[in-house]
């Protein structure tokens, strides 16, 4: 699954930053993505994980380590939500409980 982790910043944000460039993600967690931003947020982190514990490991490790209050959501691609969207369909010809 895809997760997108925003960060607002609590103070001084340059240490984050430096944190972020350097950063080494955990065991199966794949970063795709670190931008910097202008506005409310000063940081987006796209990443990969298994589920919802996995990434909430690397959440709890960025939230600890920087000054940042963080924001995370799901992302659905447009592909991933086309699949799901067919497998329910099938499960619905087959299910009694789908009307």
């Amino acid at each position: 699954m895809t997760y997108i982790t925003l960060l607002k910043p609590k103070g001084k944000g340059i240490e984050t930053i430096r944190y972020l460039d350097e950063f080494k993600a955990p065991e199966r967690i794949a970063i795709k993505e670190v931008y910097f931003v202008f506005d409310q947020y000063e940081a987006v982190i796209i990443f990969g994980a298994m589920n919802d514990k996995t990434a909430s490991n690397l959440i709890v490790i960025i939230g600890f380590s920087t000054n940042y209050t963080l924001e995370t959501m799901v992302a659905i691609s447009t592909k991933e939500n086309e699949h799901r969207r067919k497998i329910y369909e099938k499960d619905r010809g087959n299910n009694p409980l789908f009307l």
